[in-house]
């Protein structure tokens, strides 16, 4: 899969607008004390976020594999409520990270 870093909040942990081609992920809006702002269509929360803490960044595209672990939803991170996004964006595990994408083909 592959998507694109929007947002980090304590209660959702790095929040990924996922590639619409893999049908993952759920609209999703970042509280703002202006107004809502709108994060991406196709968002997911990672909640293995601090596996990863140096590509907690907004902007970079990653490429990686996710599973919905029934097992695994919750960061154990406490916060307050009004941290996270508005949305039911589905919470993931992330293996396989990377920011450059497989080759296919011959070497």
């Amino acid at each position: 899969m592959s998507g694109r870093v929007v947002g980090f909040t304590c209660m959702d942990g790095m929040l990924i607008d996922v590639d619409p081609a893999y049908g993952l992920g759920a609209p999703a809006l970042q509280r703002r004390v202006n107004g809502d702002t709108l994060l991406g269509r196709h968002v997911i929360a990672v909640v293995n976020t601090m596996d990863y803490p140096r590509l907690i960044t907004v902007g970079p595209a990653l490429h990686f594999n996710a599973v919905n672990d029934p097992n695994r939803q919750d960061s154990g991170v406490r916060c307050f409520a009004a941290d996270g996004v508005k949305g039911p964006v589905p919470r993931v595990v992330l293996s396989n990270v990377s920011t450059t994408a497989c080759q296919d083909g011959p070497m």
